[in-house]
């Protein structure tokens, strides 16, 4: 009997298996992608954290600019002095001798300082940013298999048995109305486990852009420093050193979050992988029964199922 209910039913079991193993594939593939890149995020974040960023530390366009922009700030200072020695002869509040001038040979000092100040900023944030990066130290090779390999093939194990479970009943409604559950729950919890496999992959695919925008960032923040200090002298240029001061604290500190959270969600994924109820809910594929009273069920299980993956990605979502 369950053979005969097989056997008949071969037309609608057979595609079904097919779009089964279709999403297989295409979830295995981003699972790979996934897992690579996070095993491989903690040690390019290291590295690039290791590469100088201030002038005289051996990178030859920043000790090149920095020279050269100090070199000729040094000379714009004797036009600051006359811009300032006009102003008092025109009167000009804002432009006062004796709050302009003492101003002026502070910044004519720290201007030669500029490297040194941004390397203290840079510096200060890797050591916390490294604090963290410890904490997370990239993904280890169990959790690489689970996500590139057992997550997917056990969707892939649960759904097949389910597509080809005999049934109990030769009534044809009954093996439609249950194969029609069964394809709405697997398509549903395959397409799911894809985008999630996808928007994580995609997120870490940012954090590696942005840790590696962020050197090339703060060498132009440093070659730019010396005529960011100069630019505090004179309330009408300002604006400019705020503008400086305001990206190189934001590109200097962006580690932090995105490391902190990298710790979050890396205890989650494990949790994941390894099948622990982490807040409550387990990331494994449905294996009960899809019949027609059964399916909401179903997908209340999946959307409980999701709750942990989706609030891992959060976790590397709030990083950045």
């Amino acid at each position: 009997k369950n053979l005969v209910a097989i056997v008949m039913t071969l037309p609608l079991r057979i595609p079904i298996a097919a779009t089964v193993i279709v999403l297989f594939i295409i979830a295995t593939t981003a699972g790979f992608i996934f897992a690579l890149l996070a095993g491989s995020l903690g040690s390019f974040v290291n590295s690039t954290m290791s590469i100088p960023v201030i002038p005289g530390a051996g990178v030859g366009v920043v000790d090149i600019g920095w020279e050269f922009w100090k070199n000729l700030v040094n000379l714009l200072f004797i036009l600051i002095l006359v811009v300032i020695g006009l102003a008092n002869i025109l009167r000009l509040q804002n432009y006062q001798m004796q709050r302009m001038v003492p101003l002026l040979l502070l910044m004519a000092l720290l201007v030669n300082f500029s490297g040194v100040v941004v390397g203290l900023i840079v510096d200060l944030s890797n050591i916390v940013t490294a604090f963290f990066l410890d904490k997370f130290g990239g993904f280890d090779l169990q959790t690489f298999k689970d996500f590139a390999w057992d997550i997917p093939f056990g969707f892939f194990m649960n759904t097949i048995k389910q597509v080809f479970s005999p049934g109990n009943s030769l009534n044809p409604v009954t093996i439609i109305t249950d194969l029609s559950g069964i394809t709405i729950g697997s398509v549903v919890w395959g397409i799911s486990l894809l985008l999630f496999y996808i928007f994580a992959a995609l997120i870490l695919f940012v954090i590696f852009v942005v840790f590696f925008a962020r050197v090339v960032i703060l060498w132009i923040l440093s070659i730019l420093a010396p005529i960011a200090f100069a630019s505090y002298v004179l309330p009408a240029t300002r604006r400019f050193w705020n503008m400086w001061w305001q990206q190189l604290i934001q590109w200097s500190l962006i580690g932090i979050p995105i490391a902190f959270f990298l710790v979050l969600s890396k205890t989650m994924f494990a949790g994941i992988g390894s099948g622990e109820d982490i807040i409550g809910v387990q990331f494994v594929a449905p294996v009960a029964e899809l019949g027609p009273i059964e399916i909401p069920n179903i997908l209340g299980d999946l959307i409980g199922n999701l709750v942990s993956p989706a609030a891992a990605l959060l976790m590397l979502g709030f990083g950045i």
